[in-house]
């Protein structure tokens, strides 16, 4: 992580928001109207897809640096779309999301409002560069994979916000006991990775440094792979490694808080291009 003098003009940046963001609920019209004073170009998506086309309308104006606002799984579309298109701009992700674990890596502890704010002040950015994770058969990429009882979560998580409306702590303490009861009642399952599978409920691939706020909750070592926690009946991984490759047997894997469904092959996971973040 090291200080740099800001290399972009205003006309080289763009931001792609995404409006149904648990925070941008609240933050995205002061965001837009700093954004549009400011003369950004802004495209907006609130789904993959509208994520998609937003990022590769942006690209087509060969911006050099995107803000991103929204959550993890906005953050996994705009790398999605750029990762396909061999085009790899510096990001800023701003966090407006439900869910913002990249932005506790690679943007926190300021608020998007603040970051957004100092970038147009004129203020030198951090600079912090991550292996992208990318997802077969489906050409998704992103930074934090979730398996087993993780992936079950976020799907039941997302689920309960869709019927009730409710976001943060109060759906995730109730989706959080529903599954450690389920863990103990079941006992370990096996996921399947590695070879022999290693005994395990739930299963962290990411290339993160920091994870669940600012904790480096499972791999103290360096790695400039996938780092890889598998977690038994404790608190703690019963099993960590640092992976270039990872074979997993799984119907569903959760890729920054989005539900992916695979049936009858394995999900492959790759460590794929270093991407480049900035924060103010």
């Amino acid at each position: 992580m090291v200080h740099q003098k800001s290399p972009f003009s205003l006309k080289d940046a763009g931001l792609i928001l995404n409006p149904k963001g648990g925070k941008n609920t609240k933050e995205a019209f002061l965001l837009l109207a700093f954004a549009k004073h400011a003369g950004l170009e802004i495209r907006l998506g609130s789904n993959f897809k509208e994520l998609l086309y937003a990022t590769e309308k942006l690209l087509s104006l060969s911006k050099k640096i995107l803000f991103i606002s929204g959550g993890d799984g906005t953050v996994s579309a705009v790398l999605t779309a750029c990762l396909r298109k061999g085009r790899k701009p510096a990001f800023a992700v701003l966090p407006g999301g439900t869910t913002n674990l990249i932005a506790w890596d690679v943007s926190r502890p300021r608020g998007q409002l603040s970051i957004f704010q100092r970038f147009l002040k004129g203020f030198p950015p951090l600079v912090r560069e991550r292996k992208a994770l990318r997802i077969e058969p489906h050409g998704l990429y992103g930074l934090f994979c979730g398996a087993g009882l993780l992936a079950e979560g976020v799907r039941l998580y997302n689920l309960r916000r869709i019927r009730s409306g409710k976001r943060g702590l109060k759906n995730a303490l109730p989706v959080t006991l529903r599954l450690l009861l389920k863990g103990v009642k079941n006992g370990r399952e096996s996921l399947i990775f590695g070879s022999p599978p290693q005994k395990a409920q739930a299963a962290i691939f990411t290339t993160l440094e920091k994870v669940f706020v600012s904790l480096r909750p499972f791999f103290q070592k360096p790695c400039a792979e996938i780092k890889v926690g598998l977690f038994p009946r404790t608190i703690l991984p019963l099993f960590v490694s640092c992976e270039e490759k990872i074979a997993l047997r799984t119907e569903i894997l959760a890729l920054d808080g989005e539900i992916i469904e695979n049936k009858g092959v394995p999900f492959i996971i790759k460590a794929a291009d270093r991407v480049v973040f900035y924060t103010w």
